[in-house]
């Protein structure tokens, strides 16, 4: 049997199944109990600015079982950033702590993603803004193997961004996350030079696409 999706624009009753999807997509980031114990942590961190921000750039998919992708964006990273900074991190500071390892310990993987919220400190580079200005993030859930339903999806989320005069798009990667960096170059985007790129991690790449 073909299975049927759906692409449509996201709204505000969709989140927790996005935040569900995005938990489903990345869980290499932590362990599994400290996903249960902190649900929203990664979502959080990975895709709540845009679905606050910028939600009018933000679209779902969805198969017979519910939201399993999302394609988010902001038209503008620089103007995105700045209201992040503004109107997501200080809740997100006081919702997660700055964590400090006890003497003799590491700092666990979640105590690790809850300290980039306090050390958040957006790329900066004359040239991806410049071409490629938009920001872009994409997930699906697992089960969620037909490679052209992301093209359609990453398709919908351009058409909306044309509209802003956006000429280019740029992401960002963890290295260790080579499933999202395959996905990513399938789907058209290459690797540029994070190293001309402030404020960005080493285990993190960056790519960009034109629209």
């Amino acid at each position: 049997m073909t299975q049927v999706f759906t692409i449509r624009p996201y709204n505000s009753s969709d989140e927790m199944a996005v935040y569900r999807v995005c938990n489903e997509a990345n869980k290499h980031l932590c362990v599994e109990s400290e996903i249960n114990e902190h649900p929203q942590l990664i979502p959080n961190l990975l895709v709540g600015g845009f679905l606050t921000i910028s939600s009018q750039f933000c679209f779902v998919v969805e198969d017979d079982k519910g939201i399993c992708g999302y394609v988010l964006a902001a038209p503008d990273a620089s103007d995105f950033h700045s209201k992040m900074a503004s109107s997501w991190l200080p809740a997100m500071h006081e919702k997660y702590q700055l964590p400090a390892p006890l003497e003799g310990t590491t700092l666990t993987r979640a105590q690790d993603l809850m300290g980039r919220f306090h050390s958040y400190a957006p790329e900066s580079s004359e040239s991806i803004i410049t071409h490629h200005p938009g920001l872009l993030t994409m997930d699906f859930s697992p089960h969620v193997e037909d490679f052209t339903i992301k093209q359609r999806a990453l398709a919908c989320l351009f058409a909306a961004l044309k509209s802003t005069k956006v000429k280019g798009v740029h992401c960002m990667v963890e290295n260790a996350s080579t499933h999202h960096g395959a996905l990513y170059c399938r789907l058209g985007f290459v690797m540029t030079d994070s190293g001309s790129l402030t404020s960005v991690r080493d285990d993190v790449s960056v790519l960009v696409r034109s629209i």
